[in-house]
Order: structure tokens, then sequence, then C-alpha cells
């Protein structure tokens, strides 16, 4: 076996974590999530039928939730594990970016991220970031 073939040693957090993700408690919320998503990614909108492992990802973590099932349902969202990559990427981009920025000045892009929430709870839309992996949606 080669370094490169080699698995990452889990830490013991990472290990506990896994733990939690075979819990019946949180089996069942993700099942909800991926009903409620009709077993479809919600970025590139590719589904069960199309060969892709479906996923739910976390659009935030806090230390107040203790477990994954503790997470509102509104933020989890149905992912291909494709597009699950991208969207921790991107998760990454934003927290460092606004890690860069002195805390005085956050308050505005924090305002800027809750129009644009609003925004789309009103219908509104905004350009979609192209994967190049997305199908047509099926009709």
């Amino acid at each position: 076996m080669t370094v490169g073939e080699r698995r990452k040693r889990l830490t013991k957090g990472q290990k506990e974590y896994m733990a939690k993700l075979r819990d019946p408690r949180w089996q069942k919320h993700k099942n909800e999530v991926l009903a409620r998503d009709a077993y479809t990614c919600t970025w590139c909108r590719a589904g069960l039928d199309d060969g892709r492992n479906l996923q739910v990802h976390h659009g935030f973590y806090s230390r107040d939730f203790e477990n994954p099932w503790e997470y509102p349902k509104a933020s989890l969202y149905t992912l291909c594990e494709r597009c699950h990559e991208q969207a921790e990427v991107v998760k990454r981009q934003v927290y460092e970016a606004l890690g860069q920025l002195h805390p005085k000045y956050q308050h505005h892009f924090f305002n800027d991220l809750l129009g644009a929430h609003e925004e789309l709870k009103s219908g509104g839309s905004f350009d979609e970031l192209a994967v190049p992996w997305a199908i047509e949606a099926k009709t």
C-alpha cells in the first residue's frame, strides 16, 4: 500500500462524530431531510436513479448543538457527494474570508447575508453556480 492509498487516521473527535452518524436519531432526521428533498441533490438535481451517493449537508456547525440530529432541518440540505465536497469548500472559503475582516466590519456582511436570505425566502433568485457534473432536471 502506498502512502497515497493509506487513509488518514481519524481523531478521537472524528470517531465520536462518526458514531453519532450511526445513531438511530440521526438516521431518522437524515431520512426526513432526504424525503423532504425528494431524494435529489438540491444543487445539481441528481438523484438516486443517477447512481449518486446522496448525503445530508449541515449548512453550519455550532457548539450549541451537541448532536447532528439537533440541527434544524432548515439548515440541512440533500447534496450528492460531489456537490457536498464543493459546498464544504465554499463554506470554508466564506468562513476564512469573514475571519480576515476586522470584527467591527463583519456586521455589514452579516446584514447583507440576511438580506440575501430574505430575498430567497420571498421567491427571489440569484444566478446558480454551475457544476460540471450537473444533469438536466428530470421532467
